[in-house]
């Protein structure tokens, strides 16, 4: 009986025993995991940002490897092609954005942008007579490169009537030192005399007419669309006000000295240096337009 008891105790300090033993394992798996966090939180955003490195290097060393120059065929294909798809957008004159071209035209080429498009540029010109003219970044619209010689009357018969008004709305806006507010500038279109052409652009009884069709969407919409115009936004009026200024096409195409020659015609042949601001303007814009040209 002595021998079974103490076999018995042996047996329970034993089994205790172990149990702590497990009950210490448990506890060492469960520090380390909590220190092996620890540790992760520490140097997760270094390790992150590293691995985020290694990717970029990755990728851009990927990129490098697949790419290849174009060839001479290539070059003069995808030339060829952004040519094709300017003209066909610019028949709206609307403005033409970087990503619409690397959507539709590019593609995989896209690194070959820059190379391109300057190629694109001096094509236009030389053999189109289109400047090719950038602005605000990756934005872009076609201007006419020859001089229209007079402006209102140097396009299709069939554009004559909106040339007309256009020249009419950019010639007010000159004589007005640059800047019209949106209510005076209408009301100043309600009838104009040409020569012996009596032309009624507004009448009284609304913004249509048989000629030019409706002068206010075509002024407000169609003209700033097409970048002869820019309509800025005056304050926060309730309705909102709005004035008008030359756009960058009309910047870029329209001679302001045969703008001015034109109103000189309307004035009886009024001398153009009777009108010292515009005369001035006229001439500090041919000199920037013959330091623009040296650049090029």
């Amino acid at each position: 009986m002595s021998q079974r008891n103490h076999n018995t105790r042996s047996t329970a300090q034993s089994t205790q025993s172990s149990t702590r033993n497990t009950s210490s394992v448990k506890r060492s798996t469960r520090n380390a995991s909590q220190a092996s966090k620890t540790n992760t939180k520490n140097t997760s955003p270094t390790s992150q940002r590293t691995q985020q490195n290694d990717d970029d290097e990755y990728m851009t060393q990927s990129q490098a490897t697949q790419s290849k120059d174009l060839t001479a065929e290539e070059e003069n294909q995808l030339v060829g092609s952004v040519i094709r798809y300017l003209l066909a957008v610019d028949r709206t004159k609307h403005v033409i954005q970087r990503p619409q071209l690397v959507k539709n035209v590019f593609g995989t080429y896209n690194k070959h942008y820059r190379k391109i498009m300057t190629i694109v540029k001096a094509t236009l010109t030389q053999v189109f007579g289109f400047n090719l003219v950038e602005f605000e970044t990756g934005k872009y619209i076609l201007t006419n490169a020859i001089t229209m010689n007079p402006p209102h009357l140097s396009c299709p018969e069939s554009e004559k009537p909106c040339r007309i008004l256009l020249i009419l709305v950019l010639a007010h806006i000159f004589m007005l030192d640059g800047i019209c507010k949106e209510g005076l500038f209408l009301l100043a279109f309600c009838v104009i005399i040409i020569r012996d052409l009596k032309l009624t652009i507004i009448p009284a009884d609304g913004f249509k007419t048989q000629m030019f069709g409706d002068v206010h969407k075509i002024i407000t919409v169609e003209f700033v669309k097409q970048q002869y115009l820019k309509m800025p936004k005056i304050g926060s009026s309730d309705p909102p006000a709005y004035e008008f200024h030359w756009g960058v096409r009309a910047e870029e195409e329209v001679s302001k000295r045969h703008l001015l020659e034109f109103v000189s015609k309307m004035y009886n042949d009024r001398p153009i240096k009777s009108w010292p601001k515009q005369f001035n303007a006229l001439n500090e814009s041919e000199c920037q337009s013959i330091e623009s040209e040296d650049d090029n």
